[in-house]
């Protein structure tokens, strides 16, 4: 993977930015955040086409009421590095790196604020890692999963996104806003991207917007949504009343969430789609009064280390995936795995139904895989590992179903991740319900 990174003097004497830079390594890009104050966090997300410089206005008086603001620059962002070519970004490559910071910062308590593509990795994030998050506020955002379909404005948004000569980041901040921005900050939003090259994920992240059924992370945001919709920590949606493309997505939101029952949930008045810029003193006033009207459940803070900004101090598990020269090479899987140290995780067998037991994906064995392995995904992520620790996985596949498809729809989940788990295949007569096709167990050692 080619990594492009800004020159550091591009980021000097931008206004209203002073903050310290920081810088994580999420598993080959180097992703940039800053860290602000002490306390309980407040994890800030942004979107397409912005960075942190869009939280600007609210870190301030997030640090000055006793809380602790942590904003990155997701990969491709800001002062993150960014991958050259448009097919290194994926959905789930960039749930990968976040979850790679949260994970390297150890973020426990948090409260998770996304805007945009802040809330379709950040929603799925909460998810996905819940026991981390007390609460959430959701912007102008959503977690589509193809199923319904987009508003005409943001088609409309997309393709102007693949036409247009030059992205002209700054003018989609401006026009995306409803007050006027100076020259200076327009600037600012420009300033990660020294020439066009360092634009391609600007330019691919419309083209991950789940609009399809069939859409590769369509799967993965059903499950989320299902996790979601049990979700009983207080939930908060503050969407403007600008923003022509996520208008009426709150609803969806707040009925569908049952921690958003219940509260009065603000609208910011006079705010375009970067609502950050436009009001971001209001919006931080809204979190604030959010946050302190809803302590932490106990039960969350068990393990409370609000404060930490690096991992625990447990020696690193050694993970070494070993492909001897005289057996063959296959991406999909490793020939052997030596592991000592870090913690084990046992997951019992997965199959395609979802939380409701419904079994998705009928005859489609590449269906049934997908939703297998994002069931296995959301097992490891419960005791905070992901599919990159696997070391050995059992697939158990009906008589007669095609290996290559199933192959093929692992792959796909993989989602080109460096070191795949050494697997066996065994084909049985059946499983334990006759329309399950797949089931896939896994051993997992995390640091």
């Amino acid at each position: 993977m080619e990594l492009l990174r800004t020159p550091d003097e591009r980021f000097l004497d931008l206004p209203g930015y002073p903050f310290a830079p920081h810088y994580v390594d999420v598993g080959g890009p180097r992703m940039h955040y800053v860290d602000e104050g002490d306390g309980p966090v407040v994890l800030l997300l942004h979107g397409e086409p912005s960075w942190s410089y869009l939280y600007r206005k609210m870190i301030p008086p997030i640090v000055a009421a006793g809380f602790r603001a942590v904003a990155p620059d997701l990969i491709g962002f800001g002062r993150s590095d960014k991958p050259a070519a448009r097919d290194d970004y994926s959905y789930q490559r960039h749930m990968d790196w976040l979850t790679a910071l949260v994970t390297a910062l150890d973020l426990r308590d948090a409260t998770l604020v996304g805007q945009d593509w802040g809330g379709l990795l950040g929603l799925r994030l909460a998810a996905e890692q819940s026991s981390r998050f007390a609460r959430v506020v959701a912007a102008n955002t959503s977690l589509p999963t193809g199923d319904h379909r987009a508003p005409d404005a943001f088609f409309a948004w997309r393709q102007f996104s693949q036409t247009a000569p030059v992205l002209p980041i700054g003018g989609i901040i401006k026009n995306g806003c409803h007050q006027p921005l100076s020259p200076e900050v327009l600037a600012a939003y420009e300033a990660p991207f020294p020439d066009e090259s360092y634009k391609a994920g600007a330019r691919q992240f419309p083209l991950l917007v789940p609009t399809r059924p069939d859409d590769p992370a369509a799967p993965a945001n059903r499950a989320a949504w299902e996790i979601l919709k049990r979700w009983d920590k207080p939930f908060l949606t503050a969407f403007s009343d600008q923003d022509p493309i996520t208008r009426g997505a709150e609803r969806v939101l707040q009925k569908l969430i049952p921690g958003a029952g219940g509260r009065a949930h603000p609208t910011i008045t006079g705010a375009g789609h970067f609502l950050q810029e436009d009001r971001g003193e209001e919006l931080a006033r809204v979190v604030l009064d959010f946050m302190r009207a809803t302590p932490n459940d106990p039960r969350d803070q068990t393990i409370r280390r609000a404060t930490t900004r690096a991992a625990g101090t447990r020696p690193p598990a050694l993970v070494q995936h070993l492909n001897p020269a005289g057996l063959i090479h296959n991406p999909a899987f490793s020939q052997v795995i030596a592991a000592s140290g870090g913690t084990t995780i046992y997951v019992g067998g997965q199959n395609a139904v979802d939380v409701e037991r419904n079994v998705v994906g009928g005859p489609d064995l590449g269906a049934q895989t997908a939703q297998a392995v994002a069931n296995l995904r959301i097992a490891l992520q419960a005791a905070g590992a992901d599919l990159e620790h696997l070391v050995k996985c059992t697939i158990y596949l009906v008589q007669g179903q095609p290996l290559p498809a199933a192959f093929q729809a692992w792959n796909q989940a993989w989602g080109g991740r460096p070191n795949p788990p050494t697997i066996s295949v065994l084909f049985v007569a059946g499983l334990a319900n006759p329309a399950f096709l797949i089931e896939i167990d896994g051993l997992a050692v995390k640091p």
